[in-house]
């Protein structure tokens, strides 16, 4: 078996650290080194594939944060089948339309989401997209709901590394191993096929930029339904036989730092508002958190004083600033350990080994020189594809083999890339462009600030106008005025925003990324323009 499958890449993890923790979680009370959790893994192949699940099967995996998830993945990466992550947050129409889609034969999911695929199993509109499902495996405590296979039995099988190998003869670096499901910020999600080749390159090259080894302890508090967590996390780190450390099912900040304090963590992940949260928390003070030394921050612009305070009081003095999307099969770009803060918050980094990124006009394709922007593309360890939309899939990855991302940006002579803004996020007022990226960045030092989202709303004679939304820091008692006074003085005549209104929070998919056309839709609304 090539070493660039899923199924290799465990056994290695294996080999170089058996008797190291794999596998942890802290509420749970679960340890699992990578020998056991290996174990656990060729049972479950073996328990899947006597039950009818095969290559190339299309199998939908629902759940929050647990050992079952990770063990799951990895045995149906081992036999060859395709694992679909399916966001916790579905109803009965969300799921129906993922089985229709995917063409979903099977699932895997916590017992706690049955009603929900209950209900649109019975549902008159989703009923008829939930015919391809064949068979249901449940795991967790409680009742075993009927016509369903527990996960235990599933487990009933031989717990051998050679049944783990022999299983995934048939596995190849180029095959499928997952559709990942966008989130929907605009319409419905889109089903992105990534194969193993790509995600293990694009894992190997995170694991080597963190500097990860077997010592390495990483906690996981990321959704496993993102590819943020189940490859950024979880593939990086059993590529390094680092330990995965799961606080609980789902994010807490308190459990968060109680458990990195506990297991001596020496990774931390997530999006800055998680880092936020994880500071802000009133025990986080008191915690001992001397073992972290790297990580990674992405999904949103990471504020310098928000990277300062992760370094100085949280103590990733390494932690690094990465740049993804899930039709590259994960981080594109990441800074430095050694880079200075400066410089891991005004740019995304430099591309991960093996990965080219060149910045082009978005109207005539040509290729802009260091510093002028562009729109950002990027090859190889790109998506095989968008499932069932082979159109779609065309018009995004050219006939050069690179992926356009929609993404805005520059590229230094250093090779560090900045991002200005999403094409679709470009505001056109009175004919003029401007990018909220630049707006936010000068609005992200004004003391008081927590979290910014500029955006623009659609205006009967000037195209659209300028609205910059504020989420103000604890204890902060900025006013509008105050907000657009300072500017007024940092900012050119013809960014300063029209509009500055005061939020307890944004709009995000499950995910955590914002939904700018939700705001401009609220802001259409309550008559901003």
């Amino acid at each position: 078996m090539s070493k660039d499958t899923l199924g290799r890449v465990l056994i290695d993890a294996v080999n170089s650290n058996p008797d190291g923790d794999a596998v942890v979680h802290h509420r749970r009370g679960v340890r699992l080194s990578y020998a056991e959790f290996s174990s656990q893994v060729v049972a479950a192949a073996q328990g899947l594939s006597a039950r009818g699940v095969s290559v190339g099967q299309h199998v939908a995996l629902w759940g929050e944060n647990t050992p079952e998830w990770l063990v799951a993945q990895f045995a149906l990466a081992t036999l060859g089948a395709v694992w679909i992550p399916v966001d916790p947050g579905y109803g009965p129409a969300d799921l129906a339309y993922l089985v229709g889609n995917a063409e979903t034969e099977t699932i895997i999911l916590q017992k706690k989401f049955f009603d929900v695929l209950r209900q649109a199993r019975d549902g008159s509109e989703t009923r008829q997209s939930m015919a391809p499902l064949q068979r249901i495996v449940t795991w967790d405590d409680g009742p075993t709901p009927e016509g369903t296979i527990d996960w235990p039995e599933i487990l009933a099988g031989s717990e051998t590394a050679a049944a783990l190998d022999a299983a995934g003869d048939n596995v190849r670096p180029g095959d499928v191993t997952s559709i990942m499901y966008t989130s929907g910020t605009t319409g419905r999600p889109k089903g992105v096929m990534v194969n193993h080749e790509s995600l293990i390159m694009k894992s190997r090259g995170t694991a080597e930029r963190q500097r990860l080894t077997g010592a390495d302890r990483m906690v996981l508090t990321v959704p496993l339904f993102h590819m943020f967590g189940n490859t950024c996390i979880v593939v990086s780190g059993v590529i390094a036989a680092a330990a995965l450390i799961m606080p609980d099912d789902a994010f807490d900040p308190g459990t968060a730092l109680e458990a990195m304090e506990a297991e001596r963590c020496s990774a931390v992940h997530g999006t800055p508002n998680m880092m936020i949260a994880m500071m802000n928390e009133p025990s986080f003070a008191g915690r001992d958190l001397s073992a972290l030394r790297t990580g990674a921050v992405g999904g949103a612009p990471c504020p310098l004083e928000v990277m300062n305070k992760i370094i100085d009081q949280m103590g990733a003095r390494e932690v690094t600033i990465a740049y993804g999307i899930t039709e590259a099969s994960s981080w594109v770009t990441m800074t430095q350990p050694d880079d200075p803060p400066e410089l891991r918050v005004s740019t995304i980094g430099t591309p991960l080994p093996g990965v080219e990124i060149k910045i082009v006009d978005p109207a005539t394709e040509a290729e802009q020189p260091p510093g002028r922007p562009g729109e950002i593309c990027t090859r190889p360890g790109l998506m095989v594809g968008y499932y069932r939309m082979s159109g779609l899939t065309k018009r995004v990855i050219d006939r050069d083999g690179w992926f356009h991302t929609g993404d805005l940006g520059t590229k230094d002579g250093q090779g560090y890339v900045r991002i200005t803004g999403r094409i679709k996020d470009v505001i056109t007022r009175d004919g003029a462009e401007i990018f909220p990226a630049e707006i936010e960045d000068v609005l992200y030092r004004l003391a008081g600030v927590g979290e910014v989202q500029v955006f623009g709303v659609d205006h009967d004679t000037r195209g659209q106008i300028v609205a910059a939304w504020v989420k103000l820091a604890p204890g902060s008692a900025l006013t509008g005025e105050e907000v657009l006074d300072y500017c007024r003085a940092n900012l050119p005549p013809g960014q300063v925003p029209d509009r500055v209104a005061f939020v307890d929070d944004f709009p995000t998919t499950r995910s955590g990324k914002v939904q700018k056309y939700k705001l401009s839709e609220m802001a259409k609304q309550e008559g901003a323009d």
